[in-house]
C-alpha cells in the first residue's frame, strides 16, 4: 500500500511547498559586534522586536529581527543601535513555492560617524516548481536597527 501511495505522488508530480511558520534557521547577527558592545547586548527576548511583511513570489512572508539601543552612551541625546538576529517566517504559502533563507551580507552604518545605526541586507531564495521547469530567484531586504526595512 505504501508503494502505491508513493507511486501516485510521484506520478502526480507532487511539488514541495514551504509550510507556514519559520523558514530555515535564524540568522545570528551578533558576530560582527565589537567585544564590549557584544557583552552589553541583551538576549533576543529582552531586545526590541521588529517585523515587516513581503510578498516573495506569491508567498506572504514575514521578516522578524531583533535590535538594541546601546545605553552605554548615557548623557547623549542619540544612542548607538545594533542588530542582534533575524529570521524569516512563511505566513501564507504559495503552491509549489519554497522559501530558503540565504543569510546576511555585510552590515553598514546608516547613522553618523558619532552614532551608529546598523543596517544589513538579508537574502532569501525562492523556488517555484509548479511547471515542468523550475523557476527560482533571490530577494534582498535591508533591515536596520531603528526598525526600518526596504525591499531591494
Amino acid at each position: 500500500m505504501k508503494r502505491l501511495v508513493l507511486a501516485l505522488l510521484v506520478a502526480c508530480g507532487s511539488h514541495e511547498t514551504s509550510a507556514p511558520g519559520p523558514a530555515g534557521t535564524g540568522i545570528d547577527l551578533r558576530s560582527h559586534l565589537e567585544g564590549d558592545v557584544a557583552k552589553r547586548a541583551p538576549a533576543d527576548a529582552k531586545a526590541t522586536r521588529y517585523e515587516a511583511t513581503f510578498d516573495i513570489h506569491g508567498t506572504k512572508t514575514k521578516l522578524v529581527w531583533y535590535a538594541f539601543t546601546d545605553e552605554s552612551t548615557t548623557g547623549e541625546p542619540m544612542k548607538n543601535k545594533y542588530l542582534l538576529s533575524a529570521h524569516w517566517e512563511v505566513v501564507v504559502p504559495a503552491p509549489s513555492v519554497t522559501i530558503t533563507p540565504e543569510g546576511s551580507m555585510n552590515p553598514e552604518n546608516i547613522g553618523s560617524t558619532l552614532f551608529v545605526i546598523e543596517e544589513i541586507p538579508i537574502k532569501v531564495r525562492w523556488n517555484d516548481t509548479s511547471s515542468s521547469t523550475t523557476h527560482f530567484g533571490e530577494v534582498v531586504v535591508k533591515i536596520a536597527a531603528d526598525g526600518s526595512s526596504m525591499l531591494l
